[in-house]
């Protein structure tokens, strides 16, 4: 994956327990939010047999990925 540009990653268990977050996405204020948006989104792409999803949201991208066991998520300035 491209990693240019990326302002803030987060990874998630399976389960929606937080990892790691760094960058615009550790925001105690929006860390709530975001796991919500992103475990329901991750439940999504199970049932379609899908692994990626991108979001835009004002400037930037949020990409949602699932790889192996966790949920990887990305926000990328456009």
């Amino acid at each position: 994956m491209d990693e240019s540009g990326i302002i803030g990653q987060m990874i998630l268990e399976s389960s929606g327990r937080i990892k790691k977050s760094s960058g615009t996405l550790d925001n105690p204020k929006l860390i709530p939010f975001i796991t919500t948006i992103v475990s329901s989104t991750a439940k999504i792409l199970d049932k379609q047999s899908l692994n990626r999803v991108t979001l835009s949201y004002q400037e930037s991208d949020i990409i949602i990925y699932i790889d192996q066991n966790d949920i990887v998520v990305l926000e990328r300035k456009k």
